[in-house]
């Protein structure tokens, strides 16, 4: 389940997106998007991302759920985007034993790669940018992963413009709304 989308796939790219509502779904929930195979770029999420359905199903299957800020499973590359809402894990505690359920700023399980992508830590209260930093593949081995400045940040300095353009998110399509 995801704000934009619910699998973006491995040729697909999404760019310049934004979402700001709620998005409670099972295994993969992000704010942009569920599960990302390709590229998401240039985008934001100020949205309130649950799981409520993970204990509904958990019975009847086995796995990892996902929960991130941008996207909920990220086997893909997640560039230039920013979380500042949150992410709701109080129903997650009654079913932790039974199932994996992983919580991440940016992205709940992250066998990809994450460039130049911040959170705020007031705001969203959450320390980690990803959750399960990476996963076993099909027919065995971890999957390849990168973070280049995976940074969760004070309010403060999520609202200095200098952060950006340090980062080169300077083509122009960011501004900051006081």
């Amino acid at each position: 389940t995801g704000g934009i989308c619910g699998i973006n796939l491995d040729y697909a790219t999404i760019s310049g997106c934004s979402f700001s509502g709620e998005a409670n779904g099972a295994y993969d929930t992000g704010g942009i998007c569920g599960t990302n195979y390709g590229i998401v770029q240039n985008c934001y999420s100020t949205g309130s991302m649950s799981c409520d359905y993970c204990t509904v199903i958990y019975s009847n299957s086995s796995g990892a759920y996902a929960v991130g800020g941008i996207c909920g499973g990220n086997a893909g590359k997640i560039s230039n985007c920013y979380f500042i809402g949150s992410l709701d894990s109080e129903v997650v505690p009654s079913v932790r034993d039974i199932i994996d359920v992983s919580f991440g700023a940016i992205s709940g399980i992250h066998p990809g790669g994450i460039e130049n992508c911040f959170w705020d830590i007031q705001v969203t209260g959450i320390e980690d940018g990803v959750g399960i930093n990476s996963v076993t593949m099909a027919g065995g081995g971890i999957a390849p992963n990168y973070r280049i400045n995976l940074i969760g940040l004070p309010t403060s300095a999520m609202q200095d413009p200098g952060l950006y353009s340090a980062f080169g998110w300077t083509d122009g399509s960011w501004t900051i709304a006081e």
